[in-house]
């Protein structure tokens, strides 16, 4: 996993990149496919927790956003504000999954 303080020279994605991501994501028919191209997309820039959420926000179960969340975790700019993003989810331990990757770092 990458460190975001070692992307200091990456940029953050503007809002424009960030939607063209999640249309490019919800063209997807499958959540595999849409989970490559996300974990793809995500290592080019550095996001906003907004932006990481929208992109997560793509995908139909929570599984998927679970696994993505915690995969964008590590280039996320606004990490202090990154425990909304456990907002989205319905479950509990699928909440705890992604605050578990919080606490790590």
């Amino acid at each position: 996993m990458a460190d975001v303080s070692a992307q200091s020279s990456v940029a953050v994605a503007t809002d424009a990149e960030a939607a063209e991501i999640v249309a490019m994501l919800r063209a997807e028919t499958f959540d595999k496919d849409r989970m490559n191209l996300a974990k793809t997309v995500v290592t080019t820039k550095v996001f906003t927790t907004s932006q990481i959420i929208d992109m997560a926000s793509t995908f139909d179960y929570d599984n998927g956003k679970v696994d993505f969340l915690c995969f964008a975790y590590d280039y996320c700019s606004d990490n202090e504000n990154y425990y909304r993003a456990v907002n989205i989810l319905t479950f509990s331990n699928d909440k705890e999954k992604v605050l578990s990757v919080m606490k790590k770092q």
